[in-house]
């Protein structure tokens, strides 16, 4: 876990310059794309070095995880073998099972065209079209509902649904797979961390932020803002990341609708753009403290990269790494007028004291969206 403060100056002014240059993407070979390359490679290795908190977490055991699940929740741990084999764990107050879910090829070929099914199916396309995509994207997921879902359901009753995921499994959005839809789920990054950071404290102190050239941006924080008594918005030009940084300290709640981009080959160079450029994913650990909910109205930023032994890296994990508790947020591209109109009914529902997960699964029930609530969840 990242130290704070102080901040690290050097950290920040890199991280100014990298915004400045990735405004508008060098061209591959120029003197500028060199520099932006040396600048992120600066940036990395600072990170690498950086002095950790000391704190030592323990792994949970399965007679803990078991006792404090309780009867209304379970957990389903996705494994890979490495080579050609899935299985899950499948745990809950009153049983554990290993079920196994056959060769992992199968799964591999439906993920390889999922992300596309996805994106297009949220673009704005002609109905004759729009149909054709939609039942490719459906019939795609109803595939992989039926290997990775239906053989632990049974073992599972009504109970909500705590996920952990082998890396070949990221990017699913769980919340739109036959079984799951309209049930409470959450990503978490492992059983131990879920026990360790469940239970969303009271929301009081709301911030919204809409980010530059999203057609429904202001409306949809404007709008899921009228849920609350107060809350602070920044547009516009006040918008910027250091405005960000600093609400993220004020708030117990963060929303912000903005374009997103996941990069695959630098993960925590994931961004969101904002009046002065993109928000990193490191640019959180120069945050005092981030708020215990982070929702992330914005394309493919619920995306991670895997790294050696299948970590998972990504802008989620980032706000997970930094403090918060839970994040929503979409593996695939958002349509906006989706997030417009389902948003504002999670922030309903987060306003009579549902937990995000439960408000996400509510607000999804009649249209399933790829957005996911990751963490703790409730």
């Amino acid at each position: 876990a990242p130290v704070r403060p102080p901040r690290d100056q050097q950290m920040a002014a890199d991280l100014v310059q990298i915004r400045q240059l990735t405004t508008t993407e060098p061209a591959a070979g120029s003197a500028q794309a060199k520099q932006l390359a040396q600048l992120r490679d600066r940036v990395r290795k600072r990170a690498w070095r950086a002095v950790g908190s000391g704190e030592v977490n323990q792994i949970a055991t399965l007679t803990r995880l078991q006792s404090e699940l309780g009867p209304d929740s379970g957990l389903v741990s996705y494994l890979w073998d490495g080579h050609d084999r899935l299985a899950a764990i499948v745990a809950t107050s009153e049983n554990a099972v290993v079920v196994g879910l056959g060769e992992s090829a199968p799964v591999k070929a439906l993920l390889a065209g999922l992300q596309a099914d996805l994106d297009v199916s949220a673009s704005e396309l002609p109905a004759s079209m729009a149909a054709v995509v939609t039942e490719a994207r459906n019939r795609r997921l109803a595939q992989l509902a039926e290997i990775l879902v239906s053989p632990v359901l049974e073992h599972l009753g009504q109970r909500r649904l705590v996920i952990t995921q082998a890396g070949i499994l990221a990017g699913i959005p769980w919340s739109m797979l036959p079984g799951l839809i309209g049930r409470t789920v959450t990503v978490a990054p492992t059983a131990s961390w879920w026990l360790d950071h469940r239970g969303t404290g009271k929301i009081a102190r709301l911030g919204f932020v809409a980010g530059p050239q999203v057609r429904r941006a202001v409306e949809e924080v404007e709008v899921a803002a009228a849920c609350w008594p107060s809350a602070k918005l920044l547009s516009g030009a006040d918008a910027n990341v250091a405005a960000v940084i600093e609400l993220c300290g004020q708030v117990d709640l963060l929303h912000i609708s903005a374009h997103g981009k996941h990069a695959g080959e630098n993960p925590l160079f994931s961004g969101l753009s904002l009046a002065d450029g993109p928000l990193f994913g490191y640019d959180l650990d120069q945050a005092a403290t981030v708020p215990q909910v982070v929702i992330l109205s914005a394309c493919e930023v619920g995306r991670t990269t895997q790294r050696w032994a299948e970590e998972s890296l990504g802008l989620v994990h980032a706000w997970l790494h930094a403090g918060a508790k839970t994040v929503i947020a979409s593996p695939a591209a958002v349509a906006d007028d989706q997030a417009c109109e389902i948003l504002p009914k999670v922030h309903r529902l987060l306003a009579q004291g549902e937990p995000p997960a439960v408000a996400l699964a509510e607000a999804t029930k009649g249209s399933p969206t790829s957005f996911v609530c990751f963490g703790a969840g409730w």
